[in-house]
């Protein structure tokens, strides 16, 4: 979707009466919502995938603080 578009359905939104408005956003959200609950679903599932495989690290704070020092970060 192009700007344009976007623009376009924004001007369209502004032109409905409140009640429309609300109706509409209430949807959006609704969507949003799913979107990410389908998401959350997801990682959650990779992360059973992993685990069974034995894909995971088992330890202490320290030694995680220890394997993330290994890693570079830049800004």
């Amino acid at each position: 979707m192009n700007k344009n578009d976007i623009n376009t359905i924004v001007e369209d939104f502004s032109t409905l009466d409140i009640e429309s408005q609300e109706y509409l956003v209430d949807i959006f959200q609704k969507q949003v919502n799913q979107s990410k609950r389908e998401k959350l679903i997801n990682a959650v599932r990779e992360a059973e995938v992993n685990y069974n495989a034995g894909n995971v690290k088992h330890g202490s704070v320290q030694d995680l603080m220890k394997d993330l020092s290994q890693f570079k970060i830049t800004a």
